[in-house]
């Protein structure tokens, strides 16, 4: 398990270290925010907009109040709050918003329902402690203004016309009672929709039939500016974070040149993957089968270590991973290696002496006919040469040859007849039946069988076609 300090994106990187050495890999790891937002004032040096505005006297501000009174005395009184949510990153989901504020000095008779509204516009704290009507005048909201000098469209502020929250009334002369404007749709929409245009989230707490009434009925919130933090407004969010893709590109394949391997990565969250070559062997290259599928195979030119790279791309970003993959040579086949034991191990491919049709050792037989048959392609010795034979016997010709046993998956050889050798010789496999007469010594002695023909001459030959 790890935890990260902070948002960001993070390259981890795990060592393993044993006698012969050590490896690593690389994980790039993107850490959200918080998924939990709780914005109040003076918690992690966070700071907000809080005041409250009375119609009864309409130019008194109290930005600097350490209360913040809700209801009405002889004109309605409103709180008007304003939180920045720019530590919430644009492209978050608002899951749910909670607002919380609590009491802390005793208010008068009873408070009907509250109700919390958007603020069609944003004010000025100010500096008023709402004791005169010269203390912070001009300074910021007050009943007729929302900055001191600019009026509101409508006296005492732009409300929305309808609640995004509300919380039951109660008697005000409670202390340190904790009110709550639950989550909702409306409050989750009014602040996904600040989130969103980056603006700040403009609040306003109200009581309209207590206002409505004739009596001093008020309850007193602690303010941004009260001396204790726990009793401060308190707005909580949950967020949800669209991620990047997630990148997985799987474990190597055990590779071989010029042969398909599988890659079994996997992407999620993304609309788009690709694989890539980052580093190759000198001269290596990578085919891969379809590179826009986390799952697919890929041939490898060469032996040698390749780096490849799985990316993905979705809405919110792009991830990747990278993967070493180690390629073996290509098995080396019966034909190289009868090659290497007769010509050196350079020979491999097949060219100078130890070409196919080459016939170093000046008998008429090339190479490739010398590796079926299994005799020796560097002495003309009669003792190297290969046994073949033809019998008639009754209505039956049989016609005998040996190969090597090595070389039977590696060549093609067909046992052929026809009846004229004039050219082109009509030569057909069609009418003869194989059988092994004995193994002995890496050698097979095949018998090839067909009917005699009525008259005249038949002729047969041995057809070996290379790999």
């Amino acid at each position: 398990f790890v935890s990260f300090s902070a948002p960001g994106t993070y390259l981890l990187r795990a060592t393993a270290t044993n006698p012969l050495g050590s490896d690593s890999i690389e994980l790039s790891v993107v850490v959200a925010p918080p998924t939990s937002l709780v914005l109040r004032q003076g918690v992690d040096d966070y700071s907000h907009d809080a005041t409250f505005i009375r119609g009864d006297t309409v130019t008194w501000n109290s930005g600097a109040r350490d209360q913040l009174l809700v209801g009405r005395t002889t004109g309605p009184l409103r709180t008007l709050l304003g939180f920045d949510l720019s530590d919430a990153p644009f492209s978050a989901t608002v899951a749910s918003a909670t607002l919380d504020v609590w009491t802390d000095f005793a208010g008068s008779g009873t408070v009907s329902t509250l109700e919390l509204r958007n603020v069609f516009r944003s004010f000025i704290e100010g500096s008023g402690n709402g004791s005169s009507s010269t203390h912070g005048v001009g300074t910021g909201a007050d009943w007729n203004t929302f900055d001191g000098a600019n009026g509101w469209i409508t006296p005492g502020g732009q409300l929305a016309p309808t609640a995004l929250a509300t919380s039951p009334g109660f008697v005000a002369n409670q202390v340190g009672a904790q009110k709550t404007f639950a989550t909702n749709p409306a409050f989750v929409f009014a602040v996904q929709s600040a989130v969103t245009s980056a603006t700040p989230l403009q609040l306003a707490i109200l009581s309209p039939l207590t206002e409505s009434g004739t009596s001093n009925n008020f309850v007193r919130f602690a303010s941004d500016d009260h001396a204790n933090s726990d009793r401060r407004p308190r707005l909580t969010l949950v967020l949800e974070y669209p991620f990047a893709p997630a990148v997985i590109p799987g474990a190597a394949p055990a590779a071989i040149a010029n042969q398909p391997a599988l890659l079994a990565g996997t992407v999620s969250l993304a609309t788009t993957s690709l694989w890539s070559v980052l580093s190759a062997p000198v001269g290596g290259s990578v085919t891969f089968t379809d590179a826009s599928a986390a799952a697919t195979s890929a041939i490898f030119s060469t032996a040698g270590d390749y780096v490849l790279r799985l990316s993905a791309s979705g809405a919110f970003g792009e991830t990747a991973r990278s993967l070493t993959v180690t390629v073996a040579p290509a098995p080396i086949t019966p034909l190289e290696s009868w090659r290497v034991t007769h010509f050196g191990s350079d020979a491999v491919s097949g060219t100078g002496d130890a070409g196919d049709l080459v016939d170093p050792d000046h008998d008429g037989l090339p190479n490739l006919i010398e590796f079926a048959v299994g005799s020796s392609p560097v002495s003309a010795s009669s003792a190297h040469h290969p046994t073949l034979s033809l019998i008639a016997g009754g209505d039956v010709v049989f016609f005998e040859y040996r190969l090597a046993i090595l070389a039977m998956d590696s060549v093609s050889v067909a046992p052929e007849w026809t009846d004229s050798l004039a050219a082109p010789a009509p030569w057909s496999p069609t009418g003869i039946t194989l059988e092994t007469i004995s193994e002995a010594s890496g050698l097979r002695l095949l018998r090839a069988s067909m009917a005699k023909p009525d008259a005249g001459a038949r002729f047969f030959r041995l057809r070996i076609t290379g790999p």
